[in-house]
């Protein structure tokens, strides 16, 4: 089957996936939905305003050359071809350490609740960072996450050791 070719495909089917993919700039963007078979409703509407697309499938092959990925095969003989692929896994946050720690969960119990931008939680002293945070699960952002997290405890424990004059 002739691939038809699109400047991104967001892989995945979740609330990030979907979130990310009505947020990107481009012309001819396609959601692969490879986690859920429907999209809620709301979502369908809120992709079909946008001019964004799904298909449903499971990923056989990866196609490309010296490092670059070019297409992706579906096991029903689909071809998809893009300039960029966006991919996300439904890895889950390891949650152990701030829940033994008492740290406020988001109601979905994988992320915890931040009280802010700067990732501070309802516990002194303890921020979240990387897919503690209940954002897209990307290396950058994980990264970015984790520099902030590390200037917020460096403040913290300054102001610790000056204490009061």
């Amino acid at each position: 089957m002739r691939p038809e070719a699109y400047d991104c495909i967001v892989v995945g089917g979740g609330p990030a996936e979907l979130t990310a993919g009505i947020h990107l700039n481009t012309e001819k963007l396609r959601l692969l939905l490879t986690t859920e078979k429907e999209l809620p409703p709301e979502w369908e509407r809120r992709l079909a305003a946008r001019g964004i697309g799904g298909v449903t499938g499971e990923i056989q092959e990866l196609v490309g050359s010296k490092g670059i990925l070019r297409e992706l095969r579906l096991s029903d003989g689909t071809a998809l071809k893009a300039d960029a692929f966006f991919v996300s896994s439904p890895a889950r946050g390891r949650t152990d350490l701030a829940r033994q720690l008492g740290v406020e969960m988001a109601p979905s119990g994988h992320h915890a609740q931040p009280k802010s931008q700067r990732g501070d939680t309802n516990v002194a002293g303890v921020w979240i960072a990387g897919d503690l945070r209940p954002m897209t699960q990307q290396v950058s952002v994980a990264t970015g996450t984790g520099n902030i997290a590390a200037v917020m405890i460096d403040q913290y424990l300054r102001k610790r050791d000056i204490g009061p004059v």
